[in-house]
């Protein structure tokens, strides 16, 4: 889920936006989703982008056998990328590695590199392009190794303006020139791709983001120095891990795989964003779990599940006037993690209250000739003859400290005294009364997780 850095980063990356991208964002927002509802051109003619479950029949990374993991070295690992510690060289990893792609059907392209310092590979297999990185974690015979899909865009087929040429192409990456301003192009491209079908989706600084069912596109469009600030487009994809839909009108869109979660605000109340969202996501095969969203402290929750058990999260509240959400997804293995997690973390803290309810039994004996005047579990007060006070507290003395006990005596004198006996958290205080003309008087208080019992 995102949480408040996410927010906190949202923020300054908004007013970090300048006139004319804010402009463009406006536009973007009023013209994309009239022409998605009318579009029906896909990626390659009859085959679109890969949704998340088109991808996994290909490859799903969350259940990618590591290869010599270290020990909590998992840093992420989800359906459409990894990254983790591995125990060995770079060469040995990332060789490791090809020969398990190889037999799955991955074929590695041209252009890869392995040395002992870093390893880059690209591999593909049914239309899919996948990455690999292996380089020194910093730790001794330890790297980490990083493999990303990148979905099933064929670059050449996207439908970009005519007028941008081809500078260099890469398997993950596609540089163009453009005759345009960057204002220009970037409007260009954003009309050519909401046309055929692709979905505002973020809009990073110097960037535009659009989706089409699992597959995220990211067009960079800026002025290079290098080339007499003539304006380039770099254009590259990424395989999402889930299909998260966000609404007709929202801005500030914010995408992270990793938590498989989106943020947006939008100028719609929160029930209006709930209702719109629901009817998506039913479209989609979720149902909600309760009728109304439930509220805990500022925030709106409403949670959806579908056939596969897998979950989708919505979370409103108002920030500056507009509804800013959050959706999230977890599949039924996440899911399954998090009642496991919750389930065992409940058992604990019921032991550990079990346990603390648990109280010691201190049994001790009764001085010959004692007199119960006062008894409770924590407490005693007895009376016995006079100048037996002191006599009668050594057997106690004697047998706790059997036990453990530790003894302090604050005051131990013929007609009066205090002493203390303690065993970790449970402390017995000891007060006795002999003046020698009247009865003796001794009182018995237990502190912690303790009761106390007197026989003869």
């Amino acid at each position: 889920m995102i949480r408040k850095q996410d927010s906190l980063h949202w923020s300054a990356h908004r007013q970090a936006l300048s006139a004319h991208r804010l402009k463009g964002l406006v536009w973007l927002a009023a013209v994309a989703w009239a022409a998605v509802a009318t579009s029906t051109t896909t990626l390659r003619g009859e085959e679109p982008a890969a949704t998340p479950q088109q991808a996994a029949e290909v490859i799903d990374l969350s259940k990618f056998e590591l290869i010599r993991p270290v020990a909590d070295g998992v840093m992420d690992q989800r359906l459409a990328g990894l990254f983790y510690a591995a125990e060995g060289s770079v060469s040995e990893i990332a060789n490791a590695i090809r020969e398990r792609l190889g037999e799955a059907g991955w074929k590695a392209l041209e252009g890869g590199m392995v040395t002992e310092q870093y390893a880059s590979e690209t591999y593909q297999k049914s239309g899919f392009t996948l990455s690999m990185s292996v380089m020194p974690s910093g730790q001794p015979n330890q790297v980490n190794v990083t493999l990303n899909n990148h979905g099933n865009v064929d670059f050449t087929k996207l439908p970009l303006p005519g007028e941008l040429k081809s500078q260099y192409q890469l398997p993950v990456m596609w540089m163009l020139g453009s005759p345009w301003s960057v204002d220009e192009t970037a409007e260009k491209i954003s009309q050519a791709l909401i046309g055929a079908g692709w979905t505002p989706y973020g809009a990073p600084i110097g960037s535009w983001q659009f989706k089409q069912n699992g597959v995220r596109l990211n067009v960079s469009v800026m002025a290079a120095p290098a080339q007499d600030n003539r304006t380039v487009v770099q254009v590259s994809s990424e395989q999402m891990s889930a299909d998260i839909p966000v609404l007709e009108g929202a801005v500030g869109i914010q995408y992270s795989d990793s938590t498989r979660a989106v943020l947006f605000d939008h100028a719609a109340a929160p029930s209006e964003v709930f209702a719109s969202l629901r009817t998506m996501l039913e479209q989609r095969g979720f149902e909600a779990t309760t009728e109304s969203p439930i509220k805990i402290d500022f925030r709106e929750h409403l949670i959806f599940r579908n056939r596969d058990k897998d979950m989708m999260e919505i979370i409103c509240h108002v920030v500056e006037g507009k509804t800013r959400t959050e959706v999230e997804f977890q599949d039924a293995a996440a899911v399954e993690a998090l009642n496991r997690a919750v389930e065992a973390e409940a058992a604990r803290r019921e032991a550990e209250m079990a346990k603390q309810a648990v109280k010691e039994r201190i049994v001790l004996p009764l001085p010959a000739g004692a007199k119960v005047e006062e008894s409770a579990e924590n407490t005693a007060e007895f009376s016995l003859a006079s100048g037996k006070a002191l006599a009668a507290l050594q057997p106690w003395i004697s047998k706790l400290e059997k036990q453990g006990w530790k003894t302090t005596i604050n005051a131990r004198e013929r007609v009066a005294g205090d002493l203390e006996l303690s065993r970790g958290e449970i402390e017995l205080h000891v007060t006795y009364v002999d003046p020698g003309f009247i009865p003796a008087s001794i009182s018995v208080s237990v502190f912690g997780k303790a009761t106390i019992e007197f026989k003869p």
